[in-house]
């Protein structure tokens, strides 16, 4: 399940509903940097190339989710523009299943983006 430990997350619009930015690779996107909002109101998707401190602050989301490699990044291109973008919330990599030696992962990660709240979700635990 999505959480945090130890903190709340960014208030932005005043919702008390979780808010989630889903980051992927979308072939023959729209390269606006408009959120796409095709998943209501709290679940948005957006092409990385796409992603910039004016759409982190606006939708303001709590958590950021994307899958562990695309055709145009990787988890490490992601976290260091979330931690170049002071970005607070929690960013959450989306996993098929858990992977053999997580701590790895995480502690490159840290290494890079020290501070930047960094965890793995599968889709066991994504589907509830």
């Amino acid at each position: 399940m999505i959480g945090r430990v130890g903190s709340d997350p960014p208030t932005g619009s005043g919702q008390n509903e979780t808010r989630i930015l889903f980051v992927s690779h979308i072939p023959n996107g729209p390269g606006s940097e408009e959120v796409n909002n095709r998943f209501g109101p709290d679940i948005d998707l957006i092409d990385f190339s796409a992603l910039t401190a004016d759409i982190l602050q606006s939708f303001a989301p709590h958590f950021v989710v994307s899958p562990i490699l695309t055709p145009s990044f990787d988890i490490l291109e992601l976290a260091q523009l979330l931690y170049d973008l002071k970005f607070e919330g929690g960013y959450r990599i989306l996993v098929d299943a858990p992977l053999p030696r997580p701590d790895v992962v995480l502690r490159e990660v840290g290494a890079q983006c020290p501070g930047l709240d960094v965890d793995f979700l599968t889709l066991g635990q994504l589907r509830g």
